[in-house]
C-alpha cells in the first residue's frame, strides 16, 4: 500500500530498514495521494480521545489542507475571504443547529 508521507519521515524509516519510495510522483497520483491523506486524516481525527491525540490529527489535517492549497494554487488570502463571507451571510456552527431532513 503506498502513502504519502512527510518530507522527513523518509529517514526514520530508511533507519529501520529499506523502504521503497518513489520520488516524485506525477500531479494526479500527487493529487490522489492528498485527497487519501485527508480521508485518512478525517478518520483518524474522528477516531481521536486524548486531547493530545486530537492535537496531533488537526496538526496532520491542517498540514495537509495546506499543501493541497498550495498544490491547486490557491491563495490564502481567497480563502480567508470565503470563510469571512460564508460566516457573515450563513454563521458559523457555534450554535450547534441540526437540520432534520425528511
Amino acid at each position: 500500500m503506498a502513502k504519502l508521507i512527510r518530507d522527513k519521515e523518509i529517514f526514520v524509516k530508511k533507519k529501520r530498514g529499506k523502504p521503497k519510495t518513489r520520488n516524485p510522483v506525477n500531479d494526479t497520483e500527487y493529487n490522489d495521494s492528498l485527497s487519501a491523506l485527508l480521508l485518512g486524516g478525517v478518520v483518524k481525527l474522528i477516531g481521536s480521545r486524548g486531547l493530545k491525540e486530537i492535537i496531533d490529527s488537526l496538526s496532520d489535517l491542517y498540514d495537509a489542507l495546506d499543501e493541497v492549497a498550495d498544490f491547486r494554487r490557491v491563495n490564502r488570502s481567497a480563502i480567508a475571504e470565503a470563510r469571512k463571507k460564508k460566516a457573515e451571510e450563513r454563521g458559523l456552527f457555534k450554535k450547534r443547529i441540526i437540520l432534520e431532513e425528511e
